[in-house]
């Protein structure tokens, strides 16, 4: 991982000084160091200050999702069997 990418993030240049200490490969260094970049640019900060909102945010956006999708497909799934005659209305 080229520093000039992580001059910007110090604690990205400790963590891969680390990853090297410990015999990682240049290859390995270079992804952690990169999933490492990509999570601090989109908190905006170090990692290690994230909140617990930084932290769970994305995995309630995640459900959010799936449940939307699921609800759309289960009223996709209804209509086509109301289409066919197979649903009962009350």
């Amino acid at each position: 991982m080229s520093k000039d990418k992580n001059s910007q993030y110090p604690f990205i240049q400790r963590f891969a000084e680390d990853l090297k200490l410990a015999r990682k490969s240049e290859r390995t260094v270079q992804s952690y160091c990169r999933a490492l970049r990509k999570l601090s640019e989109q908190l905006g900060h170090d990692p290690n200050q994230a909140s617990e909102e930084d932290r769970f945010r994305p995995h309630r956006l995640w459900l959010a999702l799936l449940a939307t999708r699921l609800s759309r497909e289960l009223v996709e799934s209804l209509m086509v069997e109301s289409a066919r005659g197979r649903v009962h209305q009350s």
